[in-house]
C-alpha cells in the first residue's frame, strides 16, 4: 500500500511544471518612503567567482551604487537578501515577471515590487553635426621630462538656454 501511495505521489509531482524563470540579473523598483518621496532601488544578482550568488544594491537617486548585500536565499522564484551597511533586508517572490516583496530598513517595512531592469545603452556612434568641439592639447614639462596630452572637448552651446545633448 505504501508503495502504491508513493508511486501516485511521484506521478502527481512529475506532472507539475517546473519553474523556467531565472531570478538572477538586475531588478529595479520604486520604494515609496512617504506621500512625497520615493526612491529607485536596484538589486543586482550575479554568479560569483566561486559559483555562489553575488549581490549588490544600488540607490541611483541617492548616488549610492554597489552597496554590498548578502544572499540569504535565492531560488528560481524567490530571493532574500540582507544589506548590513544600511540595516536592511529584502524578501520577495517572483510572479508574472515581477518580484513582489517587502523591504525592511531598521524595522520599518515598505512594499517593494521589482521588475527586470533593462540595460540602458547610449549609442557610441555619434553622427555630425556634433554638439561639441574638440581640440588636441599638449603640455610639456621640460623640468621633469614629462608630457601631458589629450583631447579637450567643449560643448558648443555654452551659455545657451538648452542643456547639451
Amino acid at each position: 500500500m505504501r508503495k502504491a501511495i508513493a508511486a501516485m505521489l511521484f506521478c502527481a509531482m512529475a506532472n507539475v511544471p517546473s519553474v523556467a524563470q531565472d531570478i538572477s540579473g538586475s531588478w529595479s523598483g520604486r520604494l515609496k518612503v512617504n506621500a512625497n518621496i520615493s526612491l529607485t532601488l536596484v538589486v543586482n544578482i550575479t554568479s560569483g567567482d566561486n559559483g555562489k550568488p553575488h549581490c549588490t544594491l544600488d540607490s541611483p537617486d541617492q548616488g549610492a551604487m554597489g552597496i554590498a548585500a548578502e544572499v540569504v536565499h535565492l531560488s528560481a522564484d524567490s530571493m532574500s537578501i540582507t544589506v548590513p551597511a544600511i540595516g536592511a533586508v529584502y524578501s520577495g517572490r517572483l510572479s508574472d515577471g515581477i518580484v513582489h516583496g517587502k523591504f525592511i530598513q531598521h524595522g520599518i517595512p515598505f512594499a517593494l515590487d521589482l521588475s527586470p531592469k533593462e540595460a540602458s545603452r547610449r549609442p557610441q556612434t555619434p553622427a555630425p553635426p556634433y554638439p561639441y568641439t574638440t581640440e588636441e592639447v599638449r603640455f610639456d614639462n621640460a623640468a621633469d621630462s614629462a608630457v601631458l596630452a589629450g583631447t579637450l572637448v567643449v560643448p558648443t552651446n555654452i551659455g545657451q538656454d538648452k542643456p547639451p545633448v
